[in-house]
């Protein structure tokens, strides 16, 4: 069978299997039956790895929609099957913009690995995604478009159990923005990122970061610590917490504000 075929919108039989019906929820019945449908597919059809490897009319392989999905069954059942886990999206969204304008979160998913997707469009299934990551050995620092890490897309969305996952699995927890075009975020950790953009989860962003012994004095691009940023974020608990875990209360930015003033 030509399992490469494809519909006029580029979706071959694999995609179509999992990821039809775009606003359905990832239950474990479904789940199931998509692995089941899939698992058919594979054993039906003589895929070589340019068959697994065929992007959708937008540069996503059958493998990131599994991730976008939060389908981790399926997407470790593609992977067994030779899908490329360290994939990204390769179209330019011409309408990524800012997914948050509250706290001008910029988003778009040219660059995204699977994990990434997942984080963004399935945050509670991202830790099964991670763990798919995980036992294939795959990158855990790829950078998206911003140069941010998977452990920083997961801290800038304030998914504590996502980042919690990856600290576990190894990954670089004192990773930084490395993006010269944004300064608000350039030079940012993991926590400051929570700070700003996902302040409601940022005490247990920070709790990560404790407990995966990060350098808490870390600077950004305007020589702030977490500690500043929190206090430039009206966080008090967030520095009331990095005060407990011995963070520098009288450090300054570079303008020579303490926290206090800030």
């Amino acid at each position: 069978a030509n399992g490469n075929a494809k519909t006029d919108a580029g979706a071959t039989a694999l995609w179509l299997a999992v990821c039809h019906g775009c606003g359905e929820t990832t239950t474990d019945l479904v789940s199931g039956r998509r692995a089941a449908t899939v698992d058919a597919l594979l054993s039906a059809c003589d895929f070589d790895t340019d068959d697994l490897e065929a992007l959708d009319a937008e540069g996503r392989t059958v493998f990131l929609g599994a991730c976008e999905r939060g389908d981790a069954v399926c997407a470790q059942r593609l992977v067994e099957a030779g899908c490329d886990v360290s994939a990204t999206v390769t179209n330019w969204d011409d309408d990524g913009t800012l997914k948050c304008e509250e706290t001008g979160f910029m988003h778009n998913e040219y660059q995204d690995t699977g994990l990434m997707l997942a984080i963004h469009h399935a945050p509670s299934a991202a830790v099964g995604i991670a763990r798919v990551f995980v036992q294939a050995k795959a990158d855990l620092e790829t950078r998206d478009l911003y140069s941010r890490t998977a452990f920083l897309v997961a801290c800038a969305r304030g998914n504590a159990a996502c980042a919690q996952q990856l600290v576990e699995a190894g990954c670089d927890v004192s990773a930084t923005v490395q993006d010269e075009d944004y300064d608000d975020d350039n030079l940012a950790t993991g926590l400051m990122l929570a700070i700003i953009h996902a302040p409601s989860a940022a005490w247990d962003i920070a709790h990560v970061f404790v407990q995966g012994k990060a350098d808490l004095e870390a600077r950004d691009l305007f020589s702030r610590t977490a500690f500043l940023v929190a206090c430039d974020s009206d966080d008090a608990a967030t520095a009331e917490y990095l005060l407990a875990s011995k963070c520098d209360a009288n450090a300054v930015d570079s303008e020579g504000y303490t926290g206090l003033m800030l």
